[in-house]
């Protein structure tokens, strides 16, 4: 709610996308909930807002249940320039 209320009147300009912390624990969103709470958030914004994250191994990172990459220097590792 707090959020709501600050993409709609306080007219907050953009969203980062972060992990939680629950109990010592690293939460990751479910990509449906992740993606009706970005919908909801433009919805209620004047503008559209502009919407990042840290995305380096993939949505994996943020998001439950997506495809898992290596970090870049798995693929630097190779030698292979093709990766």
């Amino acid at each position: 709610q707090k959020l709501a209320r600050w993409v709609a009147t306080d007219r907050v300009g953009g969203l980062i996308l972060i992990n939680r912390i629950k109990n010592r624990s690293l939460k990751r969103g479910e990509p449906f909930a992740v993606a009706a709470f970005i919908n909801r958030m433009q919805r209620s914004a004047k503008i559209p807002l502009i919407v990042a994250g840290d995305f380096e191994r993939s949505a994996s990172m943020r998001m439950e249940d997506t495809t898992q990459f290596p970090h870049a220097m798995a693929f630097a590792a190779t030698r292979d320039p093709e990766n």
